[in-house]
């Protein structure tokens, strides 16, 4: 399985993110016994393996804190912080004798290179090039603060700078000026209450996984909306539905809301 950067019919980024949204899909799936354990490997197999050959290191971040959110409960458990202070103690070992023998630049300067696409540890202090892209949508922003410059106004206006914001909110008040950047945030805003509010399991890993793709992605507001923006959509939404028995059939909603207490 092989993902070419800046080719084919969609950005790696976004490639990156349907990958890792499947990778959270699929181990909400084996927890709550939808999946059994051998469809689930080669599954998570294969989602992991191809945001990895993407190089999208934002979708690998947030895809990495969804996994988290999704098992908080057995990371805390007594097992899982046994486990954490194994791995911790490993980490100070290992540090540790790097430092004794003197190699800490060079192993510094290698793990940076290795995470940066281009090979130059630069472009991971300089946010491959991100505060350059924000400078620019800030002053183009500030031309038009009330009624922005129009959807999808970014690839011409930015051309130079990778034609996306590389921000949704930013993104939002480009294209709809302030007001519509103020909406955004407010979806964000809610969508981190619901991290720590929302009983469904599921929500709650996908709100996070959201958040944090959307701090240096333009991830749900995409030209052709891909599955992060209708994952965006359902935890915006998901929530007031099954608050709101009048909103549903009964059956519908008993359903719903005993999916929801089973995940929690």
């Amino acid at each position: 399985m092989i993902v070419k950067r800046l080719s084919g019919t969609a950005h790696p980024n976004a490639v990156g993110r349907a990958m890792m949204l499947g990778l959270i899909l699929t181990l909400y799936f084996y927890r709550t016994d939808v999946l059994p354990a051998l469809p689930t490997g080669v599954l998570v197999g294969m989602f992991t393996l191809a945001a990895y050959l993407t190089l999208s290191r934002t979708a690998m971040i947030a895809g990495t804190i969804g996994v988290v959110i999704l098992y908080l409960d057995v990371i805390f458990s007594r097992a899982g912080i046994l486990a954490m202070s194994f791995a911790v103690v490993l980490g100070i070992g290992g540090v540790t004798t790097i430092y004794m023998q003197g190699d800490e630049d060079r192993f510094i300067d290698k793990i940076l290179t290795k995470f940066s696409k281009s090979g130059n540890a630069e472009e991971i202090t300089s946010g491959t090039g991100r505060s350059e892209i924000w400078a620019k949508a800030a002053s183009l922003i500030g031309n038009r603060p009330i009624i922005g410059h129009g959807f999808n106004a970014a690839p011409t206006l930015m051309i130079d700078h990778s034609q996306a914001t590389h921000n949704a909110v930013l993104q939002a008040t480009l294209a709809a000026g302030i007001i519509g950047g103020v909406f955004m945030f407010g979806l964000m805003a809610w969508n981190v209450y619901l991290v720590t509010s929302s009983n469904a399991l599921l929500i709650r890993s996908l709100a996070a996984f959201i958040v944090i793709a959307s701090l240096a992605e333009d991830a749900v507001l995409e030209t052709f909306p891909g599955p992060l923006t209708i994952a965006f959509f359902v935890c915006s939404v998901y929530p007031v539905l099954v608050t709101d028995p009048n909103s549903l059939p009964a059956s519908e909603y008993r359903s719903i809301a005993g999916v929801a207490g089973d995940a929690a």
